[in-house]
């Protein structure tokens, strides 16, 4: 994912060097927990734009996103020393893009969540392989659910 911002050009990479974004990580996690609630996309709209922390959330994400190439990653061009940068540079973003439907938090949010797919985040973190297990793992029949119960009681 690319965005021009006060004239420059931004890269958002999702693979190991957002991975290793302890904030990043933990907010990302937390959100496809609730995501992974969902019944459907009605539901996800409601749930995701009801969600208290979509900045703080956004902002992390998008501070993870550009370490690789612009943090103090390896690679990284080191403009964007810290979250205060990355927030400085969102704030320019949204002015500089008053009608763009995803200059606010909301679509950073589902433009990133999009990124960090292509860019295999999901799996590199262990989302994917979490959910697969929790998808897989047999669920108990109702007697063994009314046992349970009981002995908790």
């Amino acid at each position: 994912m690319k965005l021009t911002i006060g004239g420059k050009e931004y890269t958002f990479t999702y693979t190991v060097d957002a991975s290793l974004c302890e904030e990043c990580v933990e907010k990302t996690t937390g959100l496809m927990m609730q995501i992974g609630m969902a019944q459907d996309e009605k539901d996800l709209r409601k749930m995701v734009s009801g969600i208290a922390n979509v900045p703080t959330t956004a902002l992390s994400m998008f501070y993870a996103g550009l370490l690789e190439h612009h943090g103090s990653g390896r690679d990284g061009d080191k403009s964007v020393r810290s979250k205060e940068d990355a927030l400085d540079l969102i704030k320019q973003y949204f002015a500089e893009n008053p009608d763009d439907e995803n200059a606010n938090f909301y679509g950073l949010l589902t433009m990133i969540l999009g990124q960090m797919g292509d860019d295999g985040f999901f799996k590199t973190i262990g989302l994917e392989a979490m959910f697969s297990q929790a998808e897989n793992a047999p669920k108990p029949n109702r007697a063994q659910r009314r046992a349970s119960a009981k002995a908790k009681a």
